[in-house]
């Protein structure tokens, strides 16, 4: 496969995966705790595992990330494994997944300097995480 298209390949899965968690953002039910028509940010990580399907590696990052809710700033966390798919639309390689809403960008910035973030990510994270990839957006709100 040519470097040109895998570019193309990686930039669909993103763009698919983005509109993916917009998708879901606006069905999951977060919750009024923001009213419907303020929009909000929504930070996203994937997490590749070095040991890809690791269940004990998945569990350790899940378990770090469930402590990241506690940070002052962060309205709503969900964190869970991949779901498998025949479906080439969707991006399945990855092991782990976040979806975290902040009110703004100054509590996102809060959020990654803060030291529970900081150490979860330095102990629990990298040890057991080949790669991961971010996207950070601004929901247009709704309900």
């Amino acid at each position: 496969m040519s470097l040109v298209v895998r570019a193309v390949s990686s930039l669909m899965r993103t763009l698919l995966i983005g509109a993916l968690v917009v998708g879901l953002s606006a069905c999951a039910g977060w919750g009024p705790s923001r009213p419907a028509a303020e929009p909000y940010l929504i930070h996203v990580v994937l997490v590749w595992l070095k040991q890809p399907g690791n269940l004990e590696h998945r569990q350790q990052i899940m378990a770090a990330s469930e402590s990241l809710r506690e940070i002052p700033g962060v309205l709503d966390l969900r964190v869970g494994q991949v779901v498998h798919s025949d479906r080439p639309v969707v991006e399945d390689s990855y092991d782990v997944g976040l979806v975290l809403r902040f009110a703004n960008a100054q509590d996102l910035q809060h959020y990654l300097s803060h030291p529970l973030h900081v150490n979860a990510v330095k102990q629990q994270f990298v040890p057991v995480m080949q790669r991961y990839q971010v996207m950070d957006f601004v929901s247009t709100g709704g309900s």
